[in-house]
């Protein structure tokens, strides 16, 4: 498989000729050491291979043919190239006119050693002269071909040392030119290829391009690679007329927002990433707590640290950081807990009602009894508060939770502890807090028999909605970077999934 992608072009291709060059160095290796012991079993190469701290030389022939060496001027002395780039000579760049050994100042040194100290030296015209050797070195490397690049722009500006090239070189505007990769090219012969306007002699001449690289196994190149030409695997809807449509209390805003999104994450998935991780150890160091004290709870979440995955250590300190900052508002909420006299009921409780066609699942943080004998849900959250009250109130989380407290699919963990009624529902916010408290409360009051009713309805009409065969959605991603919701696994942009 690797040889046959390593024939065809791009970052595929890149790919298995490194995988292909590491299993010919770890051939080359084992030769080696089977040279050095004849007689060591496999296992004694393989735990040496793995134990090593950096890869073994393995002097096996490199090939100079169609190779580009890429050095710095020094590293051209004694040799001769047909063709020499220079690239970015950018003002600033090259020449770089910065003071060298400015603190220990060896250049000094040399002068008085020498007998050539002079107070009247312009030091910034000797290290301009030291870059104009170092050009004249780089250029005379070459046989028969000079290129010299550079950008010019509101921000960059070519260097000097253009100055000194002859009038009549040729020089060429890459703005106008096709991209210079297969990748790019392959993408502008696609969209001169159904641009509205093109001449029928360019669109030929594009698919001739395109057939081109399709031979050579460029990816992109060929129709059958790209996206939209297919029919649909099925039109039909995703559940039957009588089957029951589960519906998650969690995922039941994301439907309300875009169907759309909602379908690509319960079919595509997300990508995991570190927040994710970080709740759900959050959530499980505050239902096992038996002691509001903050170093327990964190020797809790530092026990399963470990499973967390980051791109270096200093990303691993500052994530520590912060969950200590969430640890911190978890300890305050359920010092406060044992303090008011309330009881929990229950953690992480599962629940399932029927409501028409909709069978909704769900678990609920924490199930807590006042004293009175109200009853609150509570949600934990670890990311940025909801500030807006109406939009708490119509918290289709927290309205879920509240419609399976009424009808009674709680009273198993309930009856036993005498009377109680509807106390509402919350989000536990800890990553900032208000009020001189580490945490933050979002609480959704009691909701009356027509507030249950209209969550019901909602949710039936996401039940009908998420049964259905097409799902709605914006075209195109908001926001930019990382604002723009990238964690979707099919990304809704137009580059990729747009007509």
């Amino acid at each position: 498989m690797w040889f046959d992608q390593a024939l065809s072009a791009g970052i595929t291709a890149a790919e298995a000729n490194t995988n292909l060059d590491g299993i010919v160095a770890l051939f080359t290796a084992a030769k080696r050491f089977v040279e050095r012991a004849p007689g060591a079993p496999a296992s004694v190469f393989l735990d040496a291979v793995l134990d090593a701290e950096v890869p073994e030389d393995t002097l096996s022939p490199q090939t100079n043919d169609d190779a580009v060496l890429v050095t710095t001027p020094s590293g051209l002395v004694g040799l001769e190239f047909d063709t020499v780039v220079v690239a970015n000579l950018q003002d600033g760049a090259w020449p770089n006119l910065r003071l060298r050994g400015s603190l220990l100042g060896p250049q000094d040194l040399v002068r008085a050693v020498t007998g050539l100290a002079d107070d009247t030296l312009d030091e910034r015209k000797l290290v301009l002269g030291d870059e104009l050797r170092m050009f004249a070195l780089a250029v005379s490397r070459a046989r028969q071909r000079v290129i010299l690049s550079s950008v010019s722009n509101d921000d960059e500006a070519p260097s000097i040392f253009f100055g000194l090239v002859p009038r009549d070189a040729p020089a060429i505007d890459t703005s106008s030119l096709p991209p210079f990769s297969l990748r790019g090219f392959t993408g502008r012969l696609r969209r001169e290829l159904v641009q509205p306007g093109k001449s029928m002699a360019d669109r030929a001449a594009a698919a001739a391009g395109l057939a081109r690289l399709a031979e050579e196994r460029v990816p992109g190149a060929a129709p059958a690679d790209w996206h939209g030409l297919l029919e649909p695997s099925t039109t039909e809807p995703m559940f039957a007329d009588d089957e029951p449509v589960p519906v998650s209390p969690s995922r039941l805003e994301r439907f309300e927002e875009s169907p759309l999104d909602w379908f690509i994450e319960t079919i595509a998935g997300t990508e995991p990433s570190t927040a994710m991780g970080l709740g759900t150890i959050l959530h499980w160091a505050m239902e096992t707590a038996t002691d509001p004290e903050i170093d327990r709870i964190w020797n809790s979440v530092e026990s399963r640290w470990h499973e967390l995955l980051f791109d270096s250590p200093w990303i691993n300190e500052a994530q520590k950081r912060n969950a200590r900052v969430l640890v911190a508002g978890i300890t305050e909420y359920l010092a406060d807990f044992e303090r008011d006299g309330k009881t929990l009921i229950g953690a992480e409780k599962r629940f399932s009602l029927e409501i028409g066609r909709a069978k909704v699942n769900g678990s609920i943080d924490r199930v807590e009894r006042s004293s009175d004998g109200s009853v609150s849900i509570v949600d934990l959250k670890t990311g940025s508060p909801i500030t807006k009250q109406d939009t708490i109130n119509e918290h289709p989380q927290l309205g879920a939770y509240q419609l399976a407290y009424s009808q009674g699919v709680l009273n198993e963990y309930l009856d036993e502890l005498g009377e109680h009624h509807a106390g509402g529902a919350k989000l536990l916010y800890v990553k900032k807090g208000v009020r001189g408290k580490l945490y933050r409360e979002g609480v959704q009051p009691p909701l009356n028999e027509e507030q249950l009713e209209g969550f019901r309805t909602r949710i039936r009409q996401a039940a009908a909605g998420m049964a259905a065969a097409e799902y709605l959605g914006s075209v195109e991603m908001t926001g930019w970077g990382a604002t723009a919701g990238s964690s979707l696994a099919i990304h809704r942009v137009r580059a990729v999934s747009s007509d």
